[in-house]
């Protein structure tokens, strides 16, 4: 003997079914950006610039008054509210 199936049942399968698929499908886009993000590099090798640092003297260029090495002071513009 054939039952008929309620509407309620019938409508709760069929989201159970869509959770499930979208939870499929983010977990395989998610897989699938996670592997791309571990085998590609994160920095192209033409924007990386290597050079040697070497320990010695550096020369007094700026005197603690704030003015420059041929003696002129520096002057600094304050937008109009910003406090003195």
């Amino acid at each position: 003997m054939d039952t008929t199936i309620s509407p309620h049942i019938i409508s709760r399968r069929q989201r159970k079914t869509a959770m499930l698929v979208a939870a499929l499908l983010a977990t395989i886009c998610l897989t699938a950006w996670g592997i791309n993000r571990a085998v590609s590099p994160s920095v192209d090798a033409d924007s990386v610039s290597i050079a040697t640092v070497r320990v010695g003297n550096i020369a007094n260029s700026i005197s603690a008054s704030g003015a420059d090495a041929r003696g002129q002071g520096t002057r600094q513009a304050w937008p109009a509210g910003a406090g003195r």
